[in-house]
């Protein structure tokens, strides 16, 4: 018995630009689509990961299990272990440390196979109706979509899980049982449990004619996401994204950059109320004051006439400590901090340290003005101001970081001794890319 889809081998014998990653949870699916490309003769090419959330007791025995199973089958396995935030949602925010983890690991042209089936494509379109999702028709799950510089994956989509249940039993898998898999209090084990055994009684044909709605529907979307991502473009700037762009398009189409948007950094779909609600603070008059609103674990960010759509900072403070030396490359909530050694760069004193948040009143010995009063006139936005590490000794001001973004070059108190004939640290604050 094969499970995997004869286009999906040849795709995946014809791919050589870059590796073959699998999404490995240890779970019945992503086992039976990991010992199946191993018999299609697919192992020399491909490498596991498997992110361990640290949410269940049993987390580091399934890692250990995933493990075994890595050697057995002869497949490098790595082990991304990672902090789920508290905030909102824990689903959302486990999904979201999850694809960062597998952002990190990947690379350039990489593809990340996952192990998700035709139930699973047909009860994420369930979802999507159910909640009034604001996406263009119906959506369930792309067969591919990109990552970063590497591309995800789904050759099982066509697949049903009675299908690679058979293939389980067949060859004898060992594999992980999650018991939050028969929670119904969650959405999608309600659906699949009690609704759709339901559906398939009374309409046995359902899930085809809705594959096939599906179809037509992913069609229309891709055309009209591309015409959304081209006006994402358009708003984007180094502050951000424009205000005054936003609200020169017509509501209709206002509305599809933003949800566009929201897609392009966190992989979902907002619903209708929440795509309408993010709307009317963008585009609201009078507004001078930061906003913020939490989509999907996201913060959306508005300040005067910019607004940017970021991931929150790791740490459940606004003044935590952050390690900076030479090579530093830190991830801050959709900017990267980068530290280099060249001429004319600060010479960082013992004892200080490079804190993040609540420094506003502090001030640059020399300067009249806090640190606060200074950043505002420079025209850094808000959710910019809660992300930047500042240089500060026993409650002094030392130093500011580059924002070349915003054109802003690094400040700095004499106490930390320039010389620009001399090596230095540089520290920059970069906004990544969307």
């Amino acid at each position: 018995m094969t499970l995997l889809p004869p286009e999906a081998i040849q795709r995946l014998s014809q791919h050589h630009q870059g590796r073959l990653v699998v999404a490995f949870s240890g779970g019945m699916d992503s086992t039976a689509m990991l010992h199946a490309l191993v018999r299609a003769g697919l192992n020399s090419r491909i490498e596991a990961v498997h992110v361990n959330h640290g949410l269940q007791a049993q987390a580091f025995s399934w890692q250990a299990h995933c493990a075994a199973v890595c050697r057995l089958l002869e497949v490098p396995l790595q082990i991304a272990e990672v902090e789920v935030s508290s905030r909102g949602s824990l689903e959302a925010a486990a999904r979201r440390a999850r694809y960062q983890a597998f952002e990190k690991i990947l690379c350039p042209a990489d593809l990340l196979l996952m192990a998700h089936h035709r139930e699973d494509h047909i009860e994420t379109a369930m979802l999507t109706l159910l909640r009034g999702y604001a996406g263009m028709g119906l959506s369930g799950m792309p067969a591919s979509r990109g990552l970063g510089e590497a591309e995800i994956y789904r050759p099982l989509l066509t697949v049903s899980q009675s299908t690679i249940v058979e293939y389980a039993l067949q060859h004898k898998l060992d594999f992980i049982e999650d018991p939050s898999n028969q929670d119904t209090r969650h959405d999608r084990n309600y659906l699949r449990h009690n609704v759709m055994p339901r559906l398939e009684g009374r309409f046995p044909d359902w899930a085809s004619r809705l594959e096939s709605r599906l179809d037509l529907d992913q069609q229309a979307r891709a055309l009209l996401t591309a015409y959304g991502a081209q006006d994402v473009k358009t708003l984007r700037a180094p502050q951000g994204f424009s205000v005054v762009k936003l609200k020169a398009l017509e509501r209709f189409r206002g509305l599809h950059v933003l949800n566009t948007l929201i897609a392009q950094c966190a992989a979902i779909i907002p619903s209708r109320r929440q795509l309408t609600a993010a709307y009317e603070m963008l585009v609201a008059d009078g507004q001078v004051e930061p906003r913020v609103m939490l989509i999907a674990g996201f913060e959306l960010h508005r300040h005067g006439q910019w607004f940017d759509f970021l991931p929150p900072v790791a740490g459940n403070t606004a003044s935590d400590e952050v390690e900076i030396k030479a090579g530093t490359e830190i991830e801050l909530g959709g900017f990267e901090l980068k530290a280099w050694v060249a001429p004319g760069g600060i010479k960082v004193p013992a004892g200080a340290k490079w804190l993040r948040g609540g420094r506003g009143q502090l001030k640059l010995e020399g300067s009249h003005k806090r640190l606060s009063e200074l950043l505002r006139e420079q025209g850094i936005p808000f959710w910019v101001r809660q992300r930047l590490p500042v240089l500060t000794e026993r409650n002094r001001l030392l130093a500011i970081p580059e924002l070349p973004d915003w054109a802003v070059t690094a400040q700095f108190s004499e106490a930390v001794g320039l010389d620009q004939a001399s090596q230095g640290l540089h520290v920059a604050l970069i906004r990544s890319a969307v």
